[in-house]
C-alpha cells in the first residue's frame, strides 16, 4: 500500500518565517527611503551605538564629507569614525569613498565608514580596499537591513518570535528631531548585535 509523502511542519514553518522576514526587509527598505535625511542620519546613529560605539554624533550641514562621527573605546585608547550616510536607490560611486578619506583628514578619524541604503560600484570597493589609504569600511543595503534585524531597530518581535515592522520607531525618528547635533552616551548593546561587531572592530 502506497503512502503519499508526509509533508514536515517544521519545513513549512521554516519557508513561512523565511517568507515572513522577506516581506519585512522589503518593508524596511521603503521605510529607510521615505526617512527625511535628519531621521536617517539619527536611524544611522543608533546603528552604531548597538554596535558597541560609546557615542555617535551627527555632524551639521557645513561638514562637507560627513555626517556622523563616532568614538568607541578599548585597549589602549579610542578610535573616531566617520561616517558618510547615502540614503540612495542608485549605487554609490568611488568619489565618496575619496570624498569621505579627504574628509577623515580634516577630522583626525582613524576610521571611515560608508553606509548607503543602495549598492556600490565596482571601483568603490577596489577604492576602499586599498591597503595604502586610510581604512574605509563599506556597508551596502543588505548588510545595513541585517543590522537593523539584529539590533531590532524598526522591527518587533511577537512572541512566536515573527518579526514585524514598527512604524512607531519611525514616526518617533521624524517627529522627535533634536534642537542640535545628536550625542548619545552608549548603553548595553541588545544580545542580537552580538552578530553586527563587525562594524566595531574596524574597516579592516
Amino acid at each position: 500500500m502506497s503512502r503519499r509523502p508526509a509533508t514536515s511542519l517544521s519545513s513549512r514553518s521554516y519557508l513561512q518565517r523565511l517568507q515572513a522576514q522577506e516581506e519585512v526587509r522589503v518593508l524596511l527598505r521603503q521605510e529607510l527611503l521615505a526617512l527625511p535625511v535628519p531621521a536617517f542620519d539619527r536611524l544611522v546613529a543608533r546603528l552604531l551605538l548597538g554596535c558597541g560605539y560609546q557615542t555617535a554624533q551627527v555632524l551639521d550641514e557645513a561638514q562637507g564629507g560627513a555626517d556622523l562621527l563616532a568614538s568607541a573605546s578599548g585597549g589602549l585608547g579610542s578610535t573616531r569614525t566617520l561616517v558618510q550616510a547615502k540614503q540612495y536607490r542608485a549605487p554609490v560611486s568611488r568619489r565618496f569613498v575619496d570624498e569621505l578619506r579627504g574628509a577623515m583628514l580634516r577630522h583626525q578619524a582613524q576610521q571611515g565608514l560608508l553606509v548607503t541604503t543602495s549598492t556600490f560600484f565596482g571601483p568603490a570597493y577596489r577604492a576602499a580596499e586599498l591597503e595604502c589609504a586610510l581604512p574605509v569600511r563599506l556597508v551596502d543595503r543588505e548588510e545595513m537591513l541585517d543590522l537593523l534585524l539584529a539590533q531590532r531597530l524598526g522591527v518587533r518581535a511577537s512572541h512566536a518570535g515573527r518579526l514585524t515592522l514598527d512604524r512607531e520607531f519611525f514616526a518617533a525618528l521624524v517627529e522627535n528631531p533634536p534642537a542640535e547635533p545628536v550625542r548619545v552616551a552608549h548603553a548595553e548593546p541588545s544580545s542580537g548585535a552580538a552578530c553586527a561587531n563587525a562594524l566595531c572592530g574596524g574597516a579592516r
